[in-house]
């Protein structure tokens, strides 16, 4: 059952960040306070880079296909973010001259990190690639004081491996805890986008570990316990003091894992089946990606950066959690990551920079844009350089080949600089990729072409292999195994569908979608046509609307806050504009905020522009359903929906309005925000006629949404934009081009508990 229900009024869900600790307000105060910071000039900065897919020889490893993008991702971050110099970064990775071999990573990073290090100096290190774990002849006591056996590894793309002897070639953890030790600053940071568990593939993203030689208890080589003995002699350690030294913290610095010790770290596919075949995809570390991206926007400590992180992989329905750890005694977790102080405004935030210039085509990187935005960023899409006006210095996208963009340049611009958002397009051929799972068997024909019927939805059939799908997906359909329920419960999800039943899961099959399985005894029609339909749609209505959110690049200065509609008005949740004015008399909310079931609730719009502004909110619950929640059936003018120019209003307002907003159900969702300078006419009409076929449905039966709806809402947002400043010269019939002078679209996640 659906945790969002309506009965003879709207009832809903709060919006809190408690899950993780910290609300969004929080996160975008500790980023604004490192925003726009380059490196104290006192500091020398030097990065090494490792980024592996190939283990072709390797009998314990198969092929990796994003390791070198998170290289790439990781550098240009660096680079136009952070100051550093392009000789100050050393890639090693299968494309390199030096490839990424056992003796290359070890030489690196004693000739390029350890020997010309200072005290004050900032060094990143960066590994991409397979991890296993493997014996450890002097193991360490966790923090319980139980011993662990194991050490984790990094494997080279030259993993020696003799199966007989059960001996590896790795770099194991300890080694790389003696070369940190040898370093002579301790604004070190290591970013480590590899696992030790799991392997191989599933759903749609390969594992960073071993596969197929699970029971393998393994040994290092000869050759890695000399590498030690020699760096414990150069520090002047003993054994008993390198031991006491591992058991007390990481060596020095920070160090943050793409994944818990038990989890996996995945390499998914990105955007890969764009209709558009000059905008193709490109394959990651979903960790990586998340967390780059997110610093092209905030310069943030660690502690701020892994719970945003881990908010976007939840929000994705990735089954992974970074983990952070820091120096003893040290609060490194409260330093502004890699260590690098805000003391100059030459980087502030931003979505691209440009790589080349030839005239007026160039090339841009556009690590900056959050993954589910990016097919919005298609030929159309406009981007401004940071110094420019509002009509100067425009950049036009006319090709992609991954995050490397083709650009066309209006004015003059230098490489190296920085882009910011002007306008995105929405495109209206947007489809849900859905891959059909090899447990459909035979039935995988009948079900392709009764899911084909479903608008903007598209199977893909699996092909196996290393790639099981082409490109990205977005969910999978399934039939509910047995070694598939087996799989779940030692994940320790509940409850667990029927075996033998239809339903949806996510892209890396650790994910259950809520609501989606039926019955043992259904048919693949019956599933299909009469049960799954109406949910597909729900969940293509919500990734479609979503392409809209803009807090991060938007330019009208809008504020949300979700609170409990009672004398306490206890602050639940809230959101704002991060690029528009500045906001006074920002509230603080607690650490720990819930809004208990069945407690009203409202949100406080704040309108700091000085025009009106029109506003729509709409949530999205687990499931995909979308209630609209304004206008909705007790307000239907556009000068309802009216927000005026420094006017504060409260939705609902318990002195005018007979509706309330209440939370039923446990639960998680998101509600969304939008503002627009125009009135949207057209998707008003849609979305109130939504509105009151949910109020009407009074057995909280599902509602199907009415994409037609969404495509209004869209195409009116489009509509705004072209009324305003910005360019239609490749604006297509087709497609919505969104302004961020024009509309701001918010969001706030949520729970109920």
């Amino acid at each position: 059952m659906s945790p969002l229900k309506r009965r003879n009024f709207l009832k809903f869900a709060s919006a809190t960040l408690a899950g993780i600790g910290l609300t969004h307000l929080d996160l975008q105060r500790q980023g604004l306070r490192y925003a726009r910071s380059l490196a104290q000039p006192t500091k020398r900065k030097r990065a090494l880079l490792i980024g592996i897919n190939q283990y072709s020889e390797s009998q314990r490893f198969t092929n990796l296909k994003g390791c070198l993008t998170d290289v790439a991702l990781q550098k240009e971050l660096l680079k136009h973010r952070f100051g550093f110099a392009e000789s100050d970064i050393l890639t090693l990775t299968d494309e390199t001259k030096d490839k990424p071999t056992r003796n290359n990573i070890l030489t690196a990073f004693e000739e390029f990190l350890i020997k010309p290090c200072r005290e004050e100096d900032v060094i990143v290190f960066h590994f991409s690639g397979h991890g296993d774990r493997i014996l450890d002849p002097t193991p360490i006591r966790n923090a319980k004081g139980k011993l662990e056996y194991f050490n984790s590894t990094f494997v080279p793309n030259d993993p020696q491996f003799n199966q007989e002897q059960k001996i590896v070639g790795d770099i194991t953890g300890k080694t790389l805890f003696l070369l940190v030790s040898a370093l002579k600053s301790e604004n070190v940071t290591l970013v480590l986008d590899s696992c030790h568990s799991g392997g191989g593939t599933r759903g749609n993203v390969r594992i960073r570990s071993r596969s197929g030689i699970g029971g393998l208890e393994l040994n290092p080589n000869a050759t890695e316990l000399a590498f030690q003995e020699k760096w414990q002699k150069a520090l002047n350690l003993t054994t008993e003091e390198l031991t006491q030294r591992r058991q007390k913290s990481v060596a020095k610095g920070v160090v943050i894992a793409a994944a818990q010790p038990s989890q996996k770290a995945l390499d998914v596919s990105w955007n890969g089946l764009a209709a558009d075949a000059h905008f193709s995809g490109f394959d990651a570390g979903v960790f990586t990606y998340f967390l780059t991206q997110y610093l092209w926007q905030q310069d943030v400590n660690p502690e701020v950066a892994i719970a945003q992180v881990s908010r976007s992989l939840k929000q994705e329905n990735f089954a992974q959690l970074p983990l952070l750890d820091v120096q003893a005694e040290r609060d490194f977790q409260q330093q502004p990551l890699y260590f690098i102080k805000p003391n100059n405004v030459n980087s502030p935030p931003a979505e691209a920079a440009i790589l080349e210039v030839n005239g007026d085509r160039g090339k841009a990187w556009l690590g900056g844009i959050a993954p589910e935005n990016l097919q919005t960023f298609g030929k159309g899409a406009l981007l401004n350089t940071v110094d420019s006006g509002t009509d100067a210095g425009e950049v036009e996208l006319l090709s992609r080949n991954g995050l490397t963009a083709e650009i066309k340049l209006s004015d003059s611009a230098t490489v190296g600089s920085l882009l910011i958002e002007k306008a995105r397009v929405i495109p209206r051929d947007f489809t849900l990729n859905l891959g059909l799972d090899p447990s459909l068997g035979q039935e995988a024909a009948q079900a392709k072409q009764l899911l084909s019927n479903i608008p903007r939805l598209k199977p893909i059939n699996f092909q196996g292999g290393n790639v099981p799908y082409p490109g990205e997906i977005h969910h999978i359909f399934t039939r509910f195994t047995e070694q598939y329920r087996q799989s779940f419960a030692q994940q320790g999800i509940e409850p667990l569908p029927s075996v033998d039943s239809f339903g949806l899961v996510s892209q890396s099959f650790d994910e259950i979608i809520p609501d989606s399985f039926g019955e043992a005894n259904e048919s693949l029609i019956e599933a299909i046509n009469l049960r799954l339909t109406p949910k597909i749609k729900a969940l293509i209505a919500a990734r479609l609307i979503k392409l809209s959110l803009n807090a991060q690049s938007a330019r009208l200065t809008v504020e949300v806050i979700l609170q409990q509609e009672d004398q306490s008005s206890q602050l639940i949740g809230q959101a704002f504009t991060v690029r528009g004015r500045s906001h006074p008399n920002a509230t603080q909310p607690s650490q720990n905020p819930v809004l208990p079931q069945q407690t009203p609730f409202q949100f406080k719009v704040i309108n700091r522009e000085k025009t009106g502004l029109y506003l729509s909110i709409l949530a999205i619950d687990s499931t995909g359903e979308i209630t609209v929640l304004f206008p909705n059936q007790y307000g239907a003018g556009a000068d309802t929906t009216l927000i005026a120019a420094n006017e504060i209003r409260f939705i609902p307002d318990p002195s005018t309005d007979d509706f309330k907003f209440q939370a039923e159900s446990a639960g998680v969702g998101e509600a969304l925000i939008i503002f627009s300078r125009s009135p949207l006419r057209k998707a008003m009409l849609a979305l109130q006629s939504l509105a009151v076929e949910q109020y009407q449905s009074q057995r909280g039966a599902f509602v199907s949404p009415n994409l037609d709806a969404i495509d209004d809402l869209l195409g009116d947002l489009g509509n705004s934009t072209r009324g305003g400043s910005v360019s239609s010269r490749s604006q297509s019939d087709h497609n919505s081009q969104l302004s961020v002078s024009e509309i701001a679209a918010l969001s706030i996640s949520f729970t109920v508990r």
